[in-house]
């Protein structure tokens, strides 16, 4: 299961992702077309690349989230409570000791 969710969020970073160079290549085939002019291609590529980057963050919180949910649906639990459950152990630990040293 938490391979598959993995596996959904890296599927999801990679379809949005976009290079400089892809970036580029796209706004150069605008001005081409005439539909961007060329002084313009740098804060063209720059606006796309940011916008990218936006969506990509975007979705990868919505991803997390998500994530987040089921695994609290099928009640995994979370590194923090692992930890407190370690925490409570070794204060378990420590005070049978310290009673046997009494």
């Amino acid at each position: 299961m938490i391979s598959a969710l993995k596996k959904l969020y890296l599927a999801g970073l990679g379809a949005i992702t976009l290079t400089k160079e892809k970036a580029e290549e796209l706004v150069d085939e605008l001005v081409k077309k005439g539909q961007v002019k060329a002084e313009e291609k740098k804060s063209f590529v720059e606006n796309i690349l940011k916008a990218a980057e936006e969506k990509r963050k975007e979705t990868q919180e919505f991803i997390k989230k998500e994530i987040q949910k089921v695994l609290k649906s099928m009640e995994i639990p979370t590194k923090k409570d692992v930890e407190n459950i370690v925490k409570k152990r070794l204060e378990m630990h420590r005070k049978s000791e310290h009673k046997i040293t009494e």
